[in-house]
């Protein structure tokens, strides 16, 4: 029996990942002018790498996002036949780096990046999740569940917000940008009748 995984991607929140390909004009909102001008160099790369750029990519544990741009998890129950690669997040934030510090890629770095699937698959299975990513195609394979798609980040600076307090909507998303929401918090919890 094959064994599913949960699997966490972070995307703009009108993207629909179960219909629609990967638009690569939306880079630069996602994730800045700056970045997304390094980004796209690492892409093409990776791209003749593995072959094509239409994946989306997972984390293996939930993270919050913390770019200012509001974002919408999905959060997956993958089978291990959905998961296409796994790279080493480690290196390729290294690679980023590197091109952001106008350094030399190192190829052996990009010979690394790529981990053997059946190491992958060993490693989330073991709950060795640590700097490992998993590439999933887009649109979704209809044998990948949704497990939830209805909840947002809440931004810079808010810290690392568990996905249980997770904005569940993009009303409630765009209150955390404002500057005066946690003021208003905490007069909003002061004002909290006490239990007992």
């Amino acid at each position: 029996m094959e064994r599913f995984f949960p699997l966490y991607t972070w995307q703009l929140p009108e993207w629909d990942v179960t219909t629609e390909k990967r638009d690569p004009t939306k880079g630069s909102r996602a994730w800045g002018d700056d970045t997304w001008r390094i980004l796209k160099l690492l892409y093409k790369k990776l791209e003749k790498k593995i072959g094509t750029l239409s994946f989306l990519w997972c984390f293996t544990t939930y993270e919050h996002w913390h770019g200012s741009e509001i974002f919408r998890l999905w959060e997956l129950d993958v089978p291990s036949s959905g998961i296409e690669h796994f790279l080493d997040s480690k290196i390729w934030e290294s690679l980023f780096e590197d091109a952001q510090n106008n350094k030399q890629y190192d190829d052996m770095r990009w010979d690394q990046l790529v981990i053997k699937r059946s190491e992958g698959l060993k490693r989330i299975s073991d709950e060795n999740k640590v700097n490992i990513t998993s590439l999933i195609k887009v649109p979704l394979s209809p044998s990948i569940m949704i497990v939830s798609n209805g909840r947002f980040n809440t931004g810079v600076h808010h810290g690392n917000t568990s996905l249980e307090n997770l904005p569940t909507s993009i009303c409630e998303a765009k209150k955390y940008r404002d500057p005066l929401y946690p003021i208003v918090k905490r007069r909003m919890q002061r004002l909290k009748p006490k239990k007992g």
